[in-house]
């Protein structure tokens, strides 16, 4: 069957005319075709099935426009569907088609070779590949080189002459185009030389306006001149008061005011200043007599005398300090002991007795513990023994669940058993007679609704009878009839309700009716569930193992009752356990101890012994701390009487001289000691009061000086003062607003003057030597229509037109020759053209008879080899297989390069990917080696012998997981094929002895 082509319209075809083919994906590596179809642009995958029933298979439904988007690409560029999309795999198609003898013997005449060509890529047909292939390849092959010799002598030679036949076309298109060109050129330049004449008397209308309308804007402008002049004249004589005004002294004026003004806040600031320093001298002086500054003459050496006896009382105190921090650790060491003692009130109580009577507690307590313990293994045990009746009453349970008496339901389930037939009958009867009472009352419901509809119409028309008529019988009938309309109503809707009761009723009676006529629904029966579940087939049997059942149940009451009865045994043990135990708590409080549970039992006793020794050691140490700390104070006692006869003699030579004086100055207070740092404070004090002293002088210098520049500054402004009032009698003012104003008007005036000058030197200017009057006889009655163009630009313009037209009319002169020529030298293009297209036409033919040969042979001789390319895709395909449930599809696709290298898919990156680039850990590596091994042997062995695989050591990096799965493979494997492992790992002789593999142990040598 030819696909693609309106031939495939049959009935039952797998194609027709909507299919187009399409171009393979891939041209080095041929997978196959696409087709689009054109009604609905699906695409179309064809897969050609191979062998002596060869048939084509079309997959459709993915859009061609989604082909890059949805849908990854493999490395060789080839888009990569998913398995699901067409439920076949990713090498889906294949190029060429099995061509059987029937059809060598059909491919004669003398196009054989085209329709060589056409077959190979389109044609499906049955027989053997390899067979057709050959047979193709030797009748093509016969006199290849020869015939492809005469093509490529024919083929130059016409190549030649279409050479030449191009060369004279292209010339004689040359002249053609030049011709054209120059028409082109010819028409162009009359339009432009009769454009240029139109533009050359428009210039000269332009020249002519252009000069009437200067003449009459230089009338206008003259009397707009003249009206301004007449203005300015006016008002030059209304300030001629001010005509004689200095103007020349107002910058002079100006800068007098500003030195007078900065001259006066000068003053200003140094009188501020004078009364700062003077206010600050007088703050100086009060500060000074505060001071009270009293000089002692022999200061110096009473500090020398007071730091000597000062240094004598410290040596004395320092020694004396450490006794007391001595006495005062002694008296805390000592308090610390009675805090001890505190802490534990009855240590001195603690004797042999309370520690015997502690004991005796302690031994009834571990006598409950024992007790406990027993009753507690007897408590397991009993468990125990509940366990294993509730394990063995499981089943019975599953079986009869809580069915304590199942005699009713035996007799029901042998009642059904026994007479299932009466029960139908009765059932069926019952179903007819419901099914008849239905029939009636939905016959009944459909009258009532037609009288109602009826009822709901008549009573319509009358009403509208009334209100054209107003007849009161109208109303009387209408509301009858609208009465027995809500009769009807109501008996269909109570006929409705009582006709979903019957249909639910018989809806049951159907059901129970086909649960007693199916054995399935006997079967369903609780008795028969039971039987079931039971695994037993008589009555009586499952009677016996309920009868088993009562009685395990009663046994298991019985064990429940004695766990309850040893709980309560150890619950009591437990109160009498912790009575003694808190017995124990009370005795050892009275010590101060806290016994929080029963694991620090020893650990109190052992408190309790210690505490007995420490007592005794407490006594003795607080008898020699008393004995130091009286020493300490004998020692103390010598010592202070020794440093109060210093100090006396200190106040006696030192504090009698200068205390009186330190107190009037205010470095002491009265009643407060000498020290070091008040001769400091005297010191620090006298030199203060030089400062203070030295600052007064300076400032009263300051004040001086102040005071003379301050007379300067009034100077100056006596003498700014007497400039400004000369100027003010110059302009005849008084203050500087009169002069402001003034000097404003005479500046107006200055201004009006000038723009007379002006106005004046305009009119000149636009009149030059003619008058309004001579404009006006000139211009007659010119009315201007607009703004004219630039006079100097028109006539460079017209200029231009005038040279350019010369230039046109010579191009014209030498366009009219060429042409001329133009017209002797073309010739005839069409017979060229066509002798052209002849020489192509045979040179197509060539070409396409020696790509036929060469694509033939090729394609056949690469399909011959492709054989071995389907090895290497069901090995591919068992390779993937095995290493995806090994990996448990973690990787589930391999491929092999030429050179037989793996290549692993990777789910994350989708594609494949070399090991290098996958990071494999070295037990996924060994997988897929391993997974390689065995897809080979089952690829070789495919048809063929079964080969035996011997094994040592190939699972060294395998992890526990790895190593079962590895192990399984090989067992499932051993069933079709011997396989051999040696290994010294204890791990898979163990997993194979499990899994039944046959395991040979040998021992090795006692060498």
């Amino acid at each position: 069957m030819i696909f693609g082509q309106k031939t495939s319209i049959r009935k039952g075809a797998q194609l027709s005319e909507n299919y187009y083919i399409y171009k393979p994906w891939n041209e080095s590596e041929y997978k196959g075709e696409l087709c689009i179809r054109l009604d609905n642009q699906n695409l179309i995958h064809l897969r050609r099935i191979f062998g002596d029933n060869g048939s084509l298979l079309v997959f459709e439904g993915v859009n061609p426009t989604d082909i890059t988007s949805r849908y990854p690409q493999l490395p060789n560029a080839e888009v990569a569907f998913p398995q699901s999309q067409f439920g076949i795999s990713r090498d889906l198609f294949v190029s060429i088609a099995t061509i059987s003898m029937k059809t060598l013997d059909q491919l004669g005449g003398p196009d054989c070779i085209k329709r060589i060509k056409e077959h190979l890529v389109r044609l499906i047909d049955t027989g053997s590949l390899e067979a057709s292939s050959k047979e193709i390849i030797e009748y093509l092959g016969k006199d290849k080189d020869g015939y492809l010799q005469r093509l490529l002598s024919l083929r130059d030679s016409l190549k030649d002459k279409k050479e030449n036949l191009s060369i004279l076309k292209e010339e004689q298109l040359n002249l053609r185009g030049e011709y054209i060109a120059c028409k082109k050129q010819y028409m162009y330049l009359i339009r432009e030389i009769g454009v240029l004449q139109n533009e050359v008397e428009n210039l000269r209308e332009r020249v002519t306006y252009s000069n009437k309308y200067r003449l009459w804007r230089k009338k206008n402008d003259a009397k707009a001149l003249v009206e301004q002049l007449d203005g300015l004249t006016a008002q030059y004589f209304s300030y001629s008061s001010v005509k004689d005004f200095p103007l020349q002294l107002n910058t002079r004026l100006v800068q007098l005011k500003s030195a007078y003004e900065h001259l006066v806040r000068q003053k200003e600031s140094i009188q501020r200043k004078l009364d700062e320093i003077t206010l600050e001298i007088d703050n100086l002086e009060e500060e000074l007599r505060v001071k009270k500054f009293k000089k002692i003459d022999d200061i110096h050496y009473l500090r020398e005398k007071f730091n000597r006896l000062n240094d004598n009382i410290l040596k004395m105190e320092s020694p004396l300090e450490e006794k007391k921090r001595l006495r005062d650790k002694l008296r805390s060491e000592l308090a610390e002991i009675e805090r001890k003692k505190n802490l534990y009130p009855g240590m001195d109580k603690i004797s042999q007795e309370v520690i015997d009577k502690f004991d005796g507690l302690n031994n009834l307590h571990n006598t409950l513990l024992m007790q406990i313990e027993n009753e507690e293994e007897k408590l397991r045990r009993t468990e125990n023994e509940l366990e294993q009746l509730k394990y063995e009453l499981h089943p019975l349970i599953k079986t009869f669940g809580e069915y304590r008496d199942i005699s009713g339901l035996v007799l029901e389930y042998e009642y059904l058993t026994t007479e299932p037939e009466k029960i139908v009958n009765r059932l069926q009867l019952e179903i007819n007679k419901l099914e008849d009472l239905i029939e009636s009352y939905k016959e009944e419901k459909r009258t009532h609704l037609v009288v109602g509809v009826i009822c709901f119409l008549l009573s319509l028309f009358f009403g509208y009878f009334y209100f054209i008529t107003y007849s009161f019988a109208s109303v009387f009938f209408a509301l009858v009839i609208f009465l027995a309309m809500l009769y009807c109503m109501g008996t269909y809707r109570g006929l409705s309700i009582e006709l979903k009761e019957k249909e639910n009723l018989l809806e049951g009676r159907g059901k129970e009716l086909e649960r007693v006529r199916s054995e399935p629904n006997i079967s369903s029966h609780p008795v028969a569930k039971m039987m079931a579940s039971a695994g037993v087939a008589t009555i009586s049997e499952l009677l016996g193992l309920h009868r088993r059942y009562l009685m395990l149940l009663d046994e298991k009451e019985e064990l429940e009752k004695r766990i309850y009865e040893i709980g309560n045994d150890i619950d009591k043990y437990r109160n009498t356990k912790d009575a003694v135990f808190l017995r124990m708590v009370e005795e050892v409080s009275i010590f101060g101890l806290e016994l929080k549970d029963e694991s620090e039992i020893q650990k109190v006793r052992q408190e309790l012994i210690r505490l007995k020794d420490r007592a005794k050691d407490f006594v003795n140490k607080a008898h020699d701390l008393n004995a130091q700390i009286s020493d300490l104070e004998n020692e103390m006692k010598v010592d202070e009487r020794n440093l109060r006869e210093l100090k006396a003699n200190l106040q006696q030579e030192v504090y009698e001289k200068v205390l009186p004086l330190f107190v009037e100055m205010g470095l002491v207070k009265p009643e407060t000691p000498i020290t070091s740092d008040s001769f400091i404070n005297y010191f620090n004090l006298q030199k203060e009061v030089e400062e203070l002293r030295k600052r007064v002088m300076e400032k009263r210098k300051e004040r001086e000086n102040l005071y003379n520049e301050l007379q300067h500054i009034e100077s100056s402004i006596n003498s700014t003062y007497e400039e400004i009032q000369e100027i003010f009698d110059i302009g005849g003012v008084k203050d500087f607003a009169e002069w402001d104003t003034k000097y404003k008007q005479a500046k107006k005036a200055k201004d009006i003057y000038e723009g007379i000058e002006k106005t004046k030197r305009e009119l000149d200017y636009v009149l030059g030597d003619y008058t309004i009057d001579k404009i006006e006889e000139m211009l007659g009655d010119f009315v201007p229509g607009g703004e004219p163009d630039n006079l100097e630009e028109i006539e460079k313009v017209f200029l231009e037109k005038q040279s350019r037209f010369e230039e046109l009319r010579k191009k014209l002169e030498h366009l009219n020759l060429r042409i001329a020529e133009l017209v002797s030298k073309m010739k005839d293009l069409v017979e060229i053209e066509e002798e052209i297209e002849g020489i192509n036409l045979k040179l197509s033919q060539i070409d396409d008879e020696e790509e036929a040969v060469n694509y033939a042979i090729t394609t056949l001789t690469r399909v011959s080899q492709d054989k071995d390319s389907q090895v290497l895709v069901k090995l591919e395909e068992e390779i993937s297989s095995l290493f995806s449930k090994i990996t448990h599809q973690k990787y589930s696709a391999v491929k092999l390069e030429r050179d037989l290298s793996p290549l692993v898919y990777s789910p994350e990156r989708q594609k494949y990917l070399p090991l290098e680039e996958l990071n494999l850990s070295q037990g996924t590596v060994d997988q897929l080696y391993f997974s390689i091994r065995i897809a080979i042997l089952r690829t070789m062995c495919a048809n063929g012998e079964k080969l035996p695989m011997i094994l040592d050591e190939p699972f060294l990096n395998y992890d526990t997981e790895r190593l079962t799965n590895a192990v399984q493979t090989l067992n499932e494997l051993g069933k079709d094929y011997q396989i051999i492992l040696l290994t010294c790992k204890d791990n898979i002789v163990s997993l194979a002895e499990i899994l039944g593999i046959p395991v040979l142990k040998i021992k090795p040598d006692s060498d």
